[in-house]
């Protein structure tokens, strides 16, 4: 009889086992100065601003990381409904070394939004050049929180295919 070993688990991370990634007028923000590659290797993690919170689910799509927050108003000259923000993110592609994107929009008039929803949507686009025409089909896609629609012009869909096999078993 066989003793099987217990799996080897790995160690256990905290917050200072990772990167922390800050945000500062919408951009991500990396101290590259005091960049440690051990640690951005382990992982990195996104710091909110004090008081904001995620208040939807994320969802990935086309590489890009969808979600919303909410900082409540605690000043007289902020909107009632405080700041609602969309954040768009491709965690593959956070690096110290990449340009400092936009990582959020502000959404208009505040409130909490409601859950993300991804679309894909096949349009006919019609391509003239001098005296011809083609029409071919393009598809835009995105996520929707309520009537705020985040599409990704950015992001073109792979290559579609139908994938056929045979499964063949023995009788």
């Amino acid at each position: 009889m066989a003793v099987s070993q217990p799996l080897a688990h790995a160690p256990m991370l905290s917050l200072d086992d990772l990167y922390e990634v800050k945000v500062d007028s919408g951009s991500l923000l990396f101290d590259t100065q005091n960049i440690d590659n051990k640690t951005f290797e382990n992982g990195w993690y996104l710091q909110l601003e004090q008081g904001e919170k995620v208040v939807t689910r994320s969802l990935t799509a086309n590489n890009i990381t969808t979600f919303a927050t909410h900082i409540p108003c605690k000043t007289s000259d902020c909107n009632d409904l405080g700041e609602s923000r969309i954040y768009r993110i491709d965690p593959f592609a956070v690096s110290p070394k990449a340009d400092n994107h936009q990582a959020y929009r502000v959404i208009d008039r505040g409130g909490i939004l409601p859950q993300p929803t991804k679309f894909s949507v096949i349009l006919d686009a019609e391509n003239c050049e001098a005296d011809r025409c083609n029409s071919e089909e393009k598809i835009n896609s995105g996520v929707l929180f309520g009537p705020h629609i985040e599409q990704f012009r950015d992001q073109v869909l792979g290559d579609r295919r139908k994938l056929w096999w045979y499964n063949h078993q023995d009788k």
